[in-house]
């Protein structure tokens, strides 16, 4: 019987003992089966963050341009047989720790995309992926955040053409043969891929519980700009058109970007600072790995422990613009979810998001609004952040017409469903242009560095 190779992703706090008993029994249920475990603590571990910067794809194809332990991790991970992304639950989705690395495993997949169980995803860079299992470990119950928690575990494996997965949500209170066995089953089982309708609904729903602004709001807007690029990017220009609109209304607006505003004591002091002064918060992103970046959910939970060290008589509002780099805009669904759960447990009031697909290829940082833009129309987006600024500006939550103005097909009567299919080849084109640039030839762009130590590769 062939021994299992199993790669687990520690994102837990080795401080917490709650945590540490599920790692101890996740390591004894190994244990138990015979297979051979490598596990990476990775709290402490210095990693870069991905900074969106493509590298991996048309500069050293299959291969971060960070020099850190994150290339040997994605060694191993193609090379095993099982990963298991171990963390605390965090907003609905993993914790600071494992999300870094999470965010670098985009090298091993193809920049080229396909058409996967009915919806865009990138292609395969080598011939076989690891299963996944995650494993998530709440304080106490909470039935809503375990299933965003397991929702985005599904679309990490559709994304990364696992053979299977589960998703498992676990206290570190129960007692340790009760985490044996709820452990042991997510090792041994398959859980059904989280399709398209249950992510469709978790949108609606988004939607659905966003709420209007408190009585004696005032009229301070702060944009937090989540992208970790070092350059223009499309969450920037999405938020700061949104800016505009607000500031036409006579709002006071304001911009921070938390690449620079976290890591440093004054840059974070001076973070905290905006924070209180506004009224109302929105947050731009890119999607990273079905979920937030991870720089995002350090952000996020900064801001959440303020809030609750200093609350706010008159709750702040919250609001997110989400953007992917596939057709559709659903698929931001879970990384909304999770800033839906950051604005409640930070006091706020969820004034609603709004969500954009084909980010890269209507935007890439270029000024929306500009005639000098290169790419397919963007009247809806414009329109659609025009009508979601005077929403906000009348105190009330964005509705499902300003999303379906936002998601659609940005070709004039051109149906969806034909959009979907084209996308793949325009980002094709545009994915070989880019590595010319670099000069890569467009066979190279799915090199396969880490192929060669488990024979299916």
């Amino acid at each position: 019987m062939k021994t299992r190779r199993a790669l687990i992703l520690d994102g837990t706090d080795p401080a917490d003992k709650a945590q540490n008993r599920v790692r101890d029994a996740l390591l004894s249920a190994y244990r138990k089966r015979e297979a051979d475990v490598t596990i990476h603590g990775l709290h402490d571990m210095k990693l870069a963050h991905c900074v969106g910067c493509f590298g991996c794809w048309i500069k050293t194809p299959g291969v971060c341009v960070h020099r850190d332990a994150g290339r040997e991790i994605n060694r191993e991970m193609i090379n095993c047989d099982e990963v298991v992304l171990l963390s605390p639950v965090v907003f609905g989705g993993y914790s600071y720790a494992l999300k870094r690395m999470v965010d670098r495993f985009i090298p091993l997949l193809h920049p080229n995309l396909g058409i996967f169980h009915g919806e865009i995803h990138h292609r395969k860079r080598y011939t076989r992926y690891p299963r996944l299992v995650s494993i998530g470990i709440q304080k106490e119950t909470d039935r809503e955040e375990e299933k965003i928690f397991k929702i985005t575990a599904g679309r990490n494996t559709i994304n990364f053409h696992a053979p299977g997965y589960a998703a498992e949500v676990v206290h570190g209170a129960m007692d340790f043969e009760e985490l044996h066995r709820a452990i042991g089953s997510a090792l041994d089982r398959g859980d059904e891929i989280v399709r398209d309708p249950e992510v469709k609904a978790l949108m609606n729903s988004l939607i659905d519980d966003a709420q209007p602004a408190a009585r004696g709001r005032g009229k301070n807007a702060l944009l937090i700009v989540g992208s970790p690029k070092t350059g223009p990017s499309t969450s920037g220009e999405l938020g700061s058109q949104l800016m505009r609109k607000l500031a036409d209304n006579g709002w006071e607006t304001g911009t921070i970007t938390v690449r620079k505003s976290l890591f440093a004591g004054e840059k974070r002091s001076h973070f905290l600072d905006l924070i209180d002064r506004a009224d109302l918060l929105v947050l731009a992103f890119p999607l990273y790995i079905d979920a937030l970046p991870a720089l995002v959910v350090k952000a996020l939970e900064e801001i959440r422990d303020h809030r609750k060290a200093h609350p706010r008589e008159t709750p702040q509002r919250f609001f997110a613009l989400a953007n992917n780099g596939f057709a559709e805009a659903y698929q931001n669904a879970p990384a909304l979810a999770m800033c839906r759960r950051a604005a409640l447990e930070s006091g706020m009031t969820w004034a609603g998001g709004l969500a954009m697909g084909a980010g890269e290829a209507l935007c890439a940082g270029q000024e929306l609004a500009s005639k000098s833009r290169k790419g397919p129309p963007v009247q809806h987006i414009l329109r659609a952040l025009g009508h979601a600024a005077d929403t906000l500006d009348r105190d009330g939550p964005v509705t499902a017409d300003i999303q379906d103005l936002m998601s659609r097909c940005p070709i004039p009567l051109m149906p969806f469903t034909l959009w979907r299919r084209l996308f793949p080849l325009f980002a094709a084109a545009a994915w070989k242009k880019q590595a010319s640039i670099h000069d890569l030839a467009a066979r190279d762009m799915g090199l396969t560095p880490y192929r060669g130590l488990n024979g299916g590769n």
